[in-house]
């Protein structure tokens, strides 16, 4: 149910973030795409503009997220791969001249012009284990709320291939990733992971609507109750996040209420989040997994910027909104509107959406000696955008 009360209480927050797309949406020869930031992330990552598409959808920019598709699902892999970044140079060069430019005040930071350079493997060779699934589901969203079933037909094709990719990846029922493969690619996640399988679940449950892609119901039936074997801890009443492992994130416990997993019930997983530290903490979610992940898991490099809590304690934008729409929808008013309200007091201390913020009480933008958080950041403007649209 919409709710029209709310409808002018929040402008400033949407207003923010509606200004942060329009900033990162740039013209190539082929169309308008999305770049993930205003500094060092100010490329085309595949997962940042799949998550920040919710936004543009939401305020149907449907000529962006339609030309930025095209370009991922026309320039996949032999296998089925979509990109992982896309460039005019590198995206870690750009990293580091912003991080040369933060240090010592000097150098250029080039916009992202063609010719372009796609990049399939980061520097270290893993692959973006979720962005085909992300991608997936972005353009079934976009169907759904477009109605452009023509679109849809044109890239029936690659939207087969991507999904196909994932044929060998399984084991035994479920998806197996390497490390620092998926979003939480800062700390070594390797094996089965509850965040990727349900992604899977999730963009096969929402294929089912779409014969041609021929979901074999069983095999979706399958897959769910892997999930629940493998992954559901009775104790906190969560699941856990990797097979075998005691680390439990708000993401994919997110995930599998706002897209209807059906494996529990989700008034029973709302409750016991809403009761769990990663919803108490300072009396608003947003940072994703506890305990913290220890330091022999974490990437070098992230950690040589001070950045080693980066998906444990660190507070991310879209997390909080994510969590805002999804105690929304289960018709907790109070804490949807809690958590809105934050992010709209950080969005006016700050004049802009920060990617991630210190886990502490008055959640200061992250910095390091390296590092300093994304501004106008796509993701978690896209999905405050997203969170914002049930209200309206």
């Amino acid at each position: 149910m919409k709710d029209h009360i709310l409808i002018n209480q929040f402008d400033p927050l949407k207003n923010f973030a509606l200004k942060a797309l329009e900033n990162n949406t740039i013209q190539l020869k082929n169309g308008p795409v999305l770049v993930a930031g205003k500094n060092q992330f100010r490329s085309m990552w595949t997962r940042d503009f799949c998550y920040a598409a919710r936004g543009l959808i939401a305020m149907r920019k449907f000529d962006v997220v339609k030309s930025h598709l095209n370009f991922l699902l026309n320039h996949m892999r032999e296998d089925g791969l979509v990109p992982r970044t896309v460039d005019s140079i590198l995206p870690r060069y750009r990293v580091i001249r912003n991080s040369i430019k933060y240090l010592f005040g000097v150098g250029t930071i080039p916009e992202i012009t063609d010719p372009l350079i796609i990049e399939y493997k980061d520097e270290h060779g893993t692959e973006a284990i979720d962005s085909n699934l992300l991608v997936i589901l972005t353009a079934i969203t976009y169907v759904e709320a477009s109605n452009d079933l023509e679109w849809l037909i044109t890239q029936e094709i690659n939207l087969k291939k991507a999904l196909h990719f994932y044929d060998p990846k399984f084991d035994d029922g479920l998806i197996v990733q390497r490390k620092f493969s998926d979003w939480q690619d800062s700390v070594k996640r390797e094996g089965k992971t509850f965040y990727t399988n349900l992604l899977y679940w999730i963009v096969c449950h929402k294929l089912q609507k779409h014969p041609t892609f021929q979901i074999d119901e069983q095999s979706l039936h399958s897959l769910r109750e892997n999930l629940v074997h493998h992954f559901y801890d009775v104790k906190s009443g969560l699941f856990r996040s990797i097979l075998n492992e005691n680390y439990i994130s708000l993401d994919a416990n997110l995930f599998a209420i706002e897209f209807g997993f059906d494996g529990v019930s989700h008034e029973e997983l709302y409750k016991n989040l809403t009761n769990h530290e990663l919803w108490t903490r300072f009396s608003i979610p947003g940072f994703n997994t506890v305990p913290n992940y220890p330091t022999s898991w974490r990437h070098l490099a992230v950690t040589l910027a001070g950045l080693g809590h980066y998906h444990d304690e660190v507070y991310w934008s879209w997390l909080m909104a994510l969590s805002a729409k999804v105690a929304y929808r289960m018709d907790d008013r109070v804490s949807a509107l809690k958590i809105l309200n934050r992010l709209q007091e950080l969005s006016l201390r700050d004049q802009a959406i920060r990617e991630v913020y210190r886990n502490e009480e008055d959640l200061r933008p992250w910095e390091s000696w390296l590092f300093k958080s994304e501004q106008d950041f796509s993701w978690g403007s896209g999905m405050i955008l997203d969170a914002l649209s049930i209200l309206d």
